[in-house]
């Protein structure tokens, strides 16, 4: 005889075959079998999927079961891990919502002008980085604070360059820690200034093209193949 087990919520487990009772058996002197708990010798119902049949009170019943998926709120697609037998509750879908997907009542229907605007942003910061990525090559040699002094010998070179008699006290104690002439040191700081303003302008104006090349596009496809460049 076949026998069929369920759990403690009752949800069917699995068949097996009964064991015969030799005592009962011997005493009625007909074949009685074994009936463990949590077992019944009434077969339950063919299901389909997100069911489970439930054993109560002597009977089965065929309940929904979406324990174990994943269900998105609908409002904010917020996720909730199912762990008890029952429908979808209201509000919710087991349906998996795109990034950029908003509710229709049945399915998720893409935002285009909401993914659009994310995949831009992207393009965007990614241009940023590689602009500044392209100048720190030529800037990364040299420590910030020398750096931050480059504005200041291009303009005491540009203004000894006009008028010799100008204060140059950077430079001069440059030259001087150098053992070179002033005048050799400022040409040094006009050709590397005049050199790093050319590098500074080709970079800055691909960037400016990138950047109106993606404000332009109107499909996400157009975006992504937007190669970002810097010579």
């Amino acid at each position: 005889m076949k026998i069929y087990h369920f759990d403690e919520i009752g949800a069917f487990l699995y068949e097996s075959e009964a064991s015969i009772d030799p005592l009962e058996t011997e005493r009625a002197e007909s074949t009685i079998y074994l009936l463990p708990s949590n077992c019944t010798s009434v077969s339950p119902p063919e299901i389909g999927q997100n069911q489970v049949a439930l054993f109560s009170a002597g009977l089965w019943q065929t309940q929904p079961d979406f324990r174990g998926e994943t269900l998105y709120r609908t409002s904010d697609k917020e996720a909730l891990v199912v762990d008890s037998v029952g429908g979808i509750p209201s509000g919710y879908t087991n349906l998996q919502p795109s990034e950029f997907g908003e509710w229709s009542g049945s399915q998720w229907i893409s935002n285009d002008e909401q993914e659009l605007l994310s995949v831009k942003q992207v393009k965007q910061f990614e241009i940023n980085q590689k602009a500044d990525a392209s100048l720190s090559g030529i800037t990364a040699a040299y420590p910030e604070s020398e750096r931050l002094s480059w504005n200041k010998q291009e303009l005491e070179a540009r203004s000894w360059l006009n008028d010799q008699a100008a204060k140059t006290p950077l430079l001069s104690g440059i030259s001087r820690s150098r053992g070179i002439e002033l005048e050799n040191l400022i040409e040094k700081v006009i050709i590397k200034s005049d050199a790093f303003a050319v590098r500074s302008g080709l970079v800055f104006g691909c960037r400016q093209m990138l950047e109106e090349m993606v404000e332009t596009a109107s499909t996400v496809g157009d975006v992504n193949s937007i190669e970002i460049v810097f010579e």
